[in-house]
């Protein structure tokens, strides 16, 4: 996926939901798409106190999973 950002050039799906976290103000509740709104989650800095909430009624959510905290 790539997105049209101002002056013609595109971006990566990872530089769009960068840039979309950084555009969340401090301390907001943000309801989260299934999808790639989720990349979103990847993104927000761990100390802008911003709550997540998932489509499917999650509040709290963070940055994808790596590692040993994967849970199949």
């Amino acid at each position: 996926m790539t997105a049209i950002a101002a002056g013609g050039a595109s971006r990566g799906k990872h530089e769009l939901a960068a840039a979309i976290a950084a555009d969340i103000p401090r301390g907001a509740y943000v309801n989260l798409g299934i999808g790639l709104p989720t990349l979103v989650a990847d993104h927000v800095a761990t100390d802008a106190n911003v709550v997540l909430h998932t489509e499917n009624g999650m509040l709290h959510m963070g940055p994808a999973a790596e590692g040993s905290h994967v849970d199949p």
